[in-house]
């Protein structure tokens, strides 16, 4: 939930990485089951809430993709472009999800269409920033991406040195600028988990 009552565009949660795989497609029949993975790196998990727009994208890509979360060999946290590491970037629809007496809602996530135009996007950009990123095109970085509106359940594998986990809300400003909010609620819950 946004501060001030605003309600939020987007919302993802960013986890460190040293190695990431995600099934894309399971096994069927004679065929194998479908991988994409990274590195050492970031996974995104990303949702769209309803009344987001493309214009949201590209700030919510600078945010994302220069918050200093990810900790170099001497302990230093930098931005994923600085560190220069890979993404993994997963579609979670229950980022949008509310707690409505025993049961999960999603009436606030953006209808199926749009979610995927706005998340095709947003792996696109994150993929144009990378290869235009100096460190990140020597180094050899990737972006892989999950497969989006897949209702069947998705394996993940992740390992992580640490259990840091970062969850931001973009939301529209009484002035229509895009703000990257915290919400006191989030802090909170996190602060609890460190």
């Amino acid at each position: 939930m946004a501060e001030s009552g605003r309600t939020p565009q987007a919302r993802a949660l960013l986890q460190q990485c040293l190695h990431a795989r995600l099934q894309v497609r399971p096994a069927e029949g004679d065929s194998a089951a479908q991988w994409v993975e990274v590195q050492k790196g970031l996974v995104i998990y990303v949702c769209f809430f309803k009344g987001a727009d493309k214009e949201l994208l590209p700030k919510m890509v600078n945010t994302l993709l220069n918050v200093k979360l990810s900790e170099t060999e001497n302990g230093k946290h930098v931005s994923i472009l600085d560190l220069p590491g890979n993404i993994l970037i997963i579609p979670q629809a229950t980022l949008g999800g509310k707690v409505k007496g025993r049961n999960m809602q999603y009436h606030s996530n953006s209808g199926k269409e749009e979610g995927l135009e706005l998340y095709s996007q947003f792996v696109t950009l994150c993929e144009k920033e990378l290869a235009a990123n100096s460190k990140c095109a020597e180094a050899g970085v990737v972006v892989e991406h999950g497969t989006y509106g897949n209702s069947r359940v998705a394996r993940l594998e992740c390992h992580s040195n640490v259990p840091r986990l970062q969850v931001r809300s973009l939301v529209r400003s009484h002035t229509g600028d895009w703000m990257d909010r915290w919400s006191k609620r989030t802090k909170s819950k996190l602060r609890r988990l460190a």
